[in-house]
């Protein structure tokens, strides 16, 4: 698998440093090994830094005077003394939560380590929530232990099944009912096909309702049940796989693309 790293250009470096971008290209002129190879590339290829070459860069800053000793800063390098800390900590801080795409990117090798976030059709994103519940039940089957991670399960697959009902509506609602929903759903159902859902979905969709009835209840823990209740995760993602599949049917029929 391919490694994804931040990339930086000269103007950037030397906006998080906050000095001057000749500087900058000093720096990388007399310390150039310590640097990643694309921060001295062929003539005419703009120089590219990474967050580690940010680690460099700080440290040669703290020591960097009127006359540095260039081979005194090289020693500590050596010792990787820029990876310690207060230095560590400009890196850290220069890397943010959420930035721009840049022409230097491209979005196949950024979802290897993250995600792109802007435009999403809502049976995309119905199948990362329902994917999200995947993953942690099997989370709980290799872990054996499941509480911790319970209520993100089920809240996961419940607003998954929200999402996909909406993405077929293809209207703008703020209800989060899933009775009014699925009654729209159904409506579609029958005057397009003349079918019915299935007694599995009735009761899928009843069953979220009646403990959820809306988005909040396993978001925040707003339970008002007099008994505890238990649920089988395995068959939950077992129904969750026959829904999900079940929506997909019904968008391919009516041309609903992602």
């Amino acid at each position: 698998m391919p490694n994804y790293t931040l990339i930086y250009g000269v103007s950037e470096i030397a906006g998080i440093l906050n000095v001057d971008r000749n500087l900058i290209k000093t720096w990388t002129y007399h310390f150039g090994d310590y640097l990643n190879k694309q921060a001295i590339p062929s003539k005419g290829t703009p120089r590219q830094y990474t967050i580690e070459d940010i680690n460099v860069f700080s440290y040669v800053m703290y020591h960097w005077e009127e006359e540095p000793d260039i081979e005194s800063i090289k020693i500590g390098l050596n010792r990787d003394e820029h990876l310690e800390s207060p230095f560590d900590e400009i890196a850290k801080q220069a890397i943010p939560i959420f930035r721009e795409l840049s022409d230097r990117e491209f979005p196949e090798e950024i979802f290897v380590a993250g995600g792109l976030i802007g435009g999403i059709h809502k049976l995309e994103l119905a199948d990362s929530y329902k994917r999200a519940g995947d993953l942690l039940v099997d989370n709980v089957e290799k872990q054996e232990e499941n509480w911790g991670i319970f209520f993100p399960i089920i809240f996961n697959y419940r607003h998954s099944i929200e999402l996909y009902i909406k993405a077929i509506l293809q209207e703008q609602t703020n209800t989060h009912d899933l009775n009014v929903l699925a009654t729209k759903l159904k409506q579609i159902l029958a005057n397009k096909f003349n079918i019915q859902p299935p007694e599995w979905f009735e009761n899928l969709i009843k069953a979220f309702n009646k403990f959820a009835p809306g988005s909040t209840t396993f978001r925040y823990g707003e339970l008002d049940w007099q008994n505890e209740m238990v649920i089988d995760l395995k068959h939950i993602k077992n129904v969750m796989n026959w829904s999900s599949e079940s929506f997909h049917r019904i968008c391919e029929n009516l041309n609903i693309m992602k």
